[in-house]
């Protein structure tokens, strides 16, 4: 079964499961966006299209050529990620304590969880973390060389700076162009970036008449490459709420200071999607054999896979 997060949150019958499910949307535009499916074991068999069959004319009377296109099998592996939430019974039993202790810790394990979806699912590493799961930055880069969009060599050879005049405002449009038809059909559903290339980047649109705005479910401002087009969206920071999980400190060239854009299309069993063993489990422990303190546990064992190379892309030397 396949289907959003959000989804899941209206049909949600348990109110601990669903305030956290909630938590989680409003804090991630990655898990606000992704679909998800239930996949029931830890590992996924993934098929995906290598070479296509020759397809030819023949002469009348004559036979039509046979060959089959061939693809390749990989496996997408889940990884349990979640938190321990211990609190001890004398907090919890204060009678002139200000803020519940339980439910204070639990928005701040639901904003470290939030992040930590969002860093993965760019950066992800397995050389740095095998535990966790591989992003698509390193997905990119194992990818053809045409899932990475570039400026033009020539003319900006250390990076684009955007907004420098009408000109760089319109090879950066080319560029995102680009970066549209890297994908399958030219058709993207989300842009992941950083809040100053997001800010650049509705200004420049703003400018060409192509920013559409509206609000999502929570009331909060959206906005969209052209009418229908995909959502920009902000990554978001690491759990020290101050790095950028997207930096402003890439080399590009001689340039120390250029960005990334990362284009992704969804869809389950078919580009990139969500997968899961069983849904996100939040339940209460009661208090602990080992000690006076109250436990809440959170465990998802989740990953991504990819169905399609193209996918998913990335535009760099960018410069904001």
């Amino acid at each position: 079964m396949a289907y959003a997060l959000v989804d899941q949150m209206k049909a949600e019958g348990s109110t601990l499961r669903g305030g956290v499910i909630q938590g989680l949307v409003m804090r991630s535009n990655v898990m606000m966006t992704m679909p998800f499916e239930d996949i029931g074991t830890i590992n996924q068999t993934v098929v995906r299209w290598k070479t296509l069959p020759g397809v030819a004319f023949r002469k009348i009377n004559a036979a039509y050529a046979e060959g089959a296109g061939s693809y390749e099998q990989l496996n997408e592996t889940i990884y349990p990620l979640g938190h321990d939430i211990d609190v001890d019974k004398v907090f919890v039993r204060d009678s002139k304590v200000i803020l519940d202790p339980r439910a204070t810790q639990a928005q701040m394990v639901l904003k470290s969880l939030a992040y930590t979806v969002n860093n993965y699912f760019i950066t992800g590493d397995q050389a740095s973390d095998p535990d966790g799961l591989t992003g698509i930055k390193k997905r990119i880069a194992n990818l053809p060389a045409a899932q990475t969009v570039t400026p033009d060599a020539t003319t900006y050879p250390n990076g684009i700076t955007v907004k420098t005049n009408a000109t760089t405002q319109q090879d950066f449009l080319d560029l995102l162009d680009n970066l549209l038809y890297a994908l399958d059909e030219g058709q993207a559903d989300v842009l992941y970036m950083n809040s100053k290339a997001l800010l650049g980047i509705s200004s420049v649109l703003r400018r060409q008449a192509l920013l559409n705005q509206s609000q999502d479910m929570f009331g909060r401002r959206v906005m969209r490459y052209g009418d229908g087009g995909p959502l920009l969206a902000d990554i978001g920071f690491l759990g020290d709420q101050v790095t950028q999980i997207i930096t402003n400190t890439e080399t590009y060239g001689a340039a120390t200071t250029a960005t990334s854009i990362y284009a992704v299309r969804y869809g389950v069993g078919e580009y990139l999607h969500g997968i899961q063993e069983y849904d996100l489990d939040v339940y209460d422990l009661n208090e602990l054999q080992s000690g006076p303190q109250f436990r809440t546990r959170i465990d998802w064992p989740v990953g991504i896979a990819l169905w399609n190379d193209r996918s998913i892309a990335r535009l760099s030397g960018l410069i904001f």
